[in-house]
C-alpha cells in the first residue's frame, strides 16, 4: 500500500499565513522563523480575537500579543508548537450572551495529498462534495435544501419548504428597485475594511431585495474569495454617501450603538448613513444558518423600503442606536 504523507512542513519551519476567523476578514499577515524558505504551508486563523498575532512581538521562535502566544521549540526529536490564548486579556468586561469564544485554529490545505474520491469509494465510504458556498446567487444557495432532503429521505418536505420560501420572497422580487445604496462591510483589527465582491451572493441579495450595492466599481482580485480588503480611504470614497450601512458582525461581538462603530474608525462619523441613523448590524447567527438567505433578503428589503421597520420585525438585522 502506498504511504501518503498527509501534512507538509511538519516542523512548522516555514511559518504561517495568518487569517481572521472567517473569509470576511481573510489574510492579515504572516509569521516567519529565521530559517523559513518558500511559501507557508500552514494557516493560522484567529476567531473572534481582539489582537492580530501577525502584528505581535517576536522573540526567538515565539510571537506574542497581549492575549496570544505562538511558540515553536525542540523537545528531544520532536518539534513542538504551542498556541496560547489568554482569555483574561481578550475580554474588557464580562462575556456577553451570544458573543463568540476567542480561539486559534491551525490548518493546512491537503491538495493532491488528499485521498481521491475513487480511493474512498473503493473502500466503500460514501462521498459527497458539498459546494453550496460556491453559489453566487442567493436563491441558488437556498435551493440546496432539496439535496439535503434527498439525502435524509425527506425530498417532498424539502421541496415544499423551498417553494414556501420563494412564495415569501415573491412580493419583493416583483417590486421596482428603491435606488437606495447599501454598503455591507466590517472593519478589521488593522483598520482596513472588508467588503463583499460585486458578484457575491450578498451583493446580489441586496439588489434582489430592492437596494443598490455600493461597491460596483472596485478593482477585484481574481480568486475564490467572496470578499476583498480595502483601505479606509477607498471605503470612504465609495460608501460615504451610501443611504444604508450594514455592519457584518460575523467576527466580533454584535455592535449596539453608532458610537461603538465610530470607535472602530473615526472617519465613519462623516458618513451619510451614520448622520441619518440608518446603520444596521447583522446578528451572529446569520452565516451559521443554511437557510438564512430568505429572511436576510426580507430584512434588507424592510430597511431600504421602510423608514422605520417595526421593532422585532427583523430576523437578522438590528439598528444601531
Amino acid at each position: 500500500m502506498k504511504k501518503i504523507e498527509m501534512w507538509r512542513d511538519q516542523g512548522f519551519r516555514k511559518g504561517f499565513r495568518v487569517h481572521g476567523g472567517t473569509h470576511e476578514e481573510g489574510y492579515v499577515g504572516e509569521l516567519h522563523w529565521e530559517e523559513a524558505a518558500g511559501s507557508c504551508d500552514w494557516t493560522l486563523a484567529q476567531w473572534a480575537c481582539r489582537h492580530n498575532i501577525a502584528e505581535g512581538t517576536r522573540e526567538g521562535d515565539a510571537y506574542a500579543t497581549p492575549s496570544q502566544t505562538v511558540e515553536r521549540y525542540q523537545e528531544d526529536e520532536d518539534v513542538v508548537l504551542t498556541l496560547e490564548l489568554r482569555a483574561s486579556r481578550e475580554y474588557e468586561c464580562a462575556r456577553q450572551e451570544g458573543q463568540d469564544w476567542p480561539h486559534l485554529l491551525l490548518g493546512q490545505e491537503m491538495g493532491e495529498r488528499c485521498p481521491s474520491l475513487e480511493q474512498l469509494e473503493r473502500l466503500g465510504i460514501p462521498v459527497l462534495v458539498e459546494r453550496s458556498s460556491y453559489e453566487s446567487h442567493p436563491l441558488g444557495r437556498m435551493e440546496w435544501i432539496k439535496l439535503y432532503g434527498v439525502l435524509l429521505g425527506r425530498r417532498q418536505e424539502a421541496e415544499d419548504y423551498f417553494a414556501a420560501q420563494l412564495e415569501r420572497l415573491e412580493p419583493i422580487l416583483e417590486q421596482e428597485n428603491t435606488g437606495r445604496t447599501v454598503a455591507f462591510f466590517s472593519v478589521t483589527s488593522n483598520g482596513s475594511v472588508t467588503v463583499r465582491k460585486s458578484g457575491d451572493y450578498i451583493a446580489k441579495a441586496i439588489a434582489l431585495a430592492g437596494g443598490v450595492y455600493a461597491f460596483q466599481e472596485l478593482a477585484e482580485e481574481e480568486n475564490a474569495l467572496s470578499t476583498i480588503n480595502i483601505q479606509m480611504e477607498t471605503f470612504y470614497d465609495q460608501a460615504r454617501d451610501a443611504d444604508v450601512l450594514i455592519y457584518n458582525s460575523a467576527i466580533e461581538a454584535d455592535l449596539d450603538t453608532i458610537e461603538q462603530l465610530v470607535d472602530k474608525s473615526a472617519p465613519l462619523a462623516d458618513f451619510k448613513a451614520v448622520k441619518s441613523g440608518d446603520v444596521w448590524c447583522t446578528g451572529k447567527s446569520m452565516f451559521q444558518e443554511s437557510q438564512s438567505v430568505g429572511d436576510m433578503m426580507l430584512d434588507i428589503h424592510a430597511i431600504v423600503s421602510e423608514e422605520n421597520p417595526a421593532e422585532g420585525s427583523l430576523t437578522y438585522l438590528h439598528r444601531l442606536k
